[in-house]
């Protein structure tokens, strides 16, 4: 988008005036090895990318922290927490006033941080890059599998770091979903003034909770599992099969991460991505 004061009177010319450096790497490493009627084999995909916006038609008085210039594309910013959840009204009224609902700031709720110390939080404003972009910049997948005889069996493992998603999940929200998910279960009260998250509110807006729903988006998967039996002889083939493969196989069985649920990633804020779901499958291949 072009950088045109409003009172310009008319939108400007579209123009292809950005720039981004990227650069990448990849490495594959594979193993196979025969002892005997035993194969063992592996393959090892490790890659690495990152970009930097170089140019960019930003406003020359911005702050270099506003400007898309000098951070990658989809870089996350977000409002700040201090970390600390206010435990008192004198806590609320020494906290930095919040530019939207002010009003409804309660204890229990985190100190937001102004960030450009004008003493008033804003939303645009305060906004400061924080972690990764949405894409990771690490990727790996290792296979490994062994065959024996007629048997055979495979494991595939997929993993990313250096990567943040953001996951706003909707507890007690104003569209009447009055729902409070479980890893919101440790909250703010009186009695549990050291709670992991702030106070929930049924059906009333408060101020945001900065990088509280900013998730590092690291992850290892068992992306793939296999094993099977294959007849090529014998009765096989009197019944004029050349080929017949029993397996029994499984996708997306187990996940290491810190997200609080597994679900498709396609999308930048992950909320409406669809979780994704384990499969098995027993299955029959028959070749003539």
């Amino acid at each position: 988008m072009r950088n045109i004061p409003s009172y310009f009177g008319f939108p400007a010319p579209p123009a292809n005036l950005g720039r981004v450096k990227a650069k990448g790497m990849e490495v594959e490493l594979g193993f196979n090895k025969r002892f005997g009627n035993l194969t063992l084999w592996s393959r090892l995909i490790v890659a690495h990318n990152e970009n930097k916006v170089i140019f960019r038609d930003d406003g020359e008085t911005l702050a270099p922290y506003l400007k898309k210039e000098g951070y990658a594309i989809n870089q996350h910013t977000s409002l700040l927490n201090s970390g600390y959840i206010m435990q008192n009204w004198n806590d609320v009224y020494a906290a930095a006033p919040s530019q939207n609902d002010n009003g409804n700031q309660l204890p229990g709720y985190y100190e937001l941080i102004d960030f450009n110390g004008d003493g008033l939080v804003r939303g645009v404003d305060d906004a400061a890059p924080i972690g990764y972009s949405t894409v990771p910049r690490n990727t790996g997948s290792l296979s490994v599998g062994a065959n024996y005889k007629g048997f055979n069996f495979m494991m595939q493992f997929y993993g990313v770091n250096n990567v943040n998603r953001r996951v706003d999940v909707p507890n007690w929200s104003t569209n009447l979903t009055d729902v409070l998910f479980t890893n919101w279960a440790n909250y703010w009260s009186k009695d549990n003034p050291n709670a992991e998250y702030p106070l929930p509110r049924l059906n009333a807006v408060g101020p945001g909770h900065g990088q509280l729903t900013l998730y590092d988006g690291s992850y290892l998967r068992l992306q793939a599992v296999e094993l099977g039996y294959t007849f090529n002889s014998g009765w096989i083939t009197k019944i004029g099969i050349d080929r017949l493969k029993i397996y029994l196989s499984g996708n997306d069985l187990f996940l290491w991460s810190h997200l609080p649920d597994d679900r498709d990633v396609g999308s930048i804020s992950q909320s409406n991505a669809y979780p994704r779901m384990k499969r098995y499958n027993l299955g029959i291949e028959l070749s003539f």
